[in-house]
This record gives structure tokens, C-alpha cells and sequence, in this order.
């Protein structure tokens, strides 16, 4: 019996392919975490600084906005007053501005701690600024609700990324309910 050449090559290629096959699905394979995974869309970082409510600097020098919230202004750097001889006068009004407690509160919450950072269908701003839900490490805190939540930010939800749209809505109706914040009026 004579074999064409082509028939050879097929069945070399079928044996190629189930030999691979059972040598891939044969050998067990072990997750490492320190390894990325394509789909993985999960980080944990340390925040280092807080530029508004919405905008965080992390150990690596990036910079994060929060998906589904909107700052309040940045607060105003008060006029430094000096007397006749240039010694600063302090200012006799204890009064602070919503967005000075908003900063503090951000502040308080983020700042030297580690987080969880998750990223949804748009992966960043019109400014190439990484967009992401952050979430403390210890508590695993939805921050992005909890500033709403407080009344420190505008509820800012922007297609395509719905992924906790719910949670950031249900966060707005607590600080309405409430009247926290900026919903205080």
C-alpha cells in the first residue's frame, strides 16, 4: 500500500495535535500570584497622596480619578494676612468650607493606607488618567460610595462604566436622605 504524501502530513499533524493536547491538559497548572493575568483586572497599591476627592497619587506615581464621582472645587488657599511689622495674622473665623472637610475626609480615609484598586470597561479619562473603584485593603470599604455617601462628592456615573452603579446611586440616596454634604441644602 502506497501512502500519498499528503495523507503522511495529515496524520503526522493529528498526532502532533493530540500529543500536545494530552501533554497540556495533563500537566497540572499552579497559580503564582505575583503573575497578571490577562483578564485580571485587581490591584492593591498604597496611596501616597490626595489631590481632590476624586484624584489619588499612588505609590507608583500614578495617578487614579475614582469612577462615579465628580470632585467639589478645590479648596481656595486663604489670603495670609500680615500686620504692619509682616508677622501673619491668624484669622479669628473657625468656620471651615465644605471642601476643605471634603479633602480632610479623603484625606483621612486614603492617604498612607493600602488599597484595592478595580478597573471596569473604560480605563481611563479623556486626560489618560487611569480610572478606577477603590477599595480599602483592611475593611475592603467601597471608598468611591463612601465619599458620595458623605455628601463630599457629586454622583458622576459616565457609559461604559456601570459596573457599581447601583452602589454609587444607592450611596447618593443615603447622603440625600440624610442631607449630608453638599446635598445639605
Amino acid at each position: 500500500m502506497i501512502l500519498s504524501r499528503a495523507h503522511i502530513l495529515t496524520t503526522l499533524k493529528k498526532a502532533w495535535v493530540a500529543g500536545l493536547t494530552a501533554f497540556l491538559f495533563s500537566t497540572p497548572l499552579q497559580a503564582d500570584e505575583n503573575v497578571l493575568f490577562i483578564n485580571q483586572q485587581v490591584e492593591e497599591r498604597l496611596v501616597t497622596g490626595v489631590i481632590s476627592t476624586d484624584t489619588i497619587i499612588l505609590d507608583n506615581k500614578d495617578k487614579i480619578k475614582l469612577i462615579g464621582i465628580k470632585a467639589l472645587e478645590t479648596p481656595r488657599q486663604r489670603e495670609v494676612v500680615r500686620d504692619q511689622y509682616g508677622f501673619v495674622i491668624k484669622e479669628t473665623s473657625p468656620a471651615i468650607s465644605l471642601e476643605e472637610r471634603a479633602i480632610d475626609f479623603v484625606r483621612t480615609l486614603l492617604l498612607g493606607k493600602k488599597i484595592t484598586l478595580e478597573f471596569d470597561s473604560r480605563k481611563k479619562d479623556e486626560s489618560a488618567v487611569d480610572l478606577a473603584y477603590v477599595f480599602l485593603a483592611e475593611d475592603q470599604r467601597f471608598v468611591n460610595a463612601e465619599i458620595i455617601r458623605q455628601g463630599f462628592a457629586h454622583l458622576h456615573i459616565q457609559p461604559p462604566n456601570f459596573k457599581y452603579a447601583e452602589q454609587l446611586r444607592t450611596a447618593y440616596q443615603d447622603a440625600r436622605t440624610e442631607k449630608r454634604g453638599i446635598l445639605s441644602e
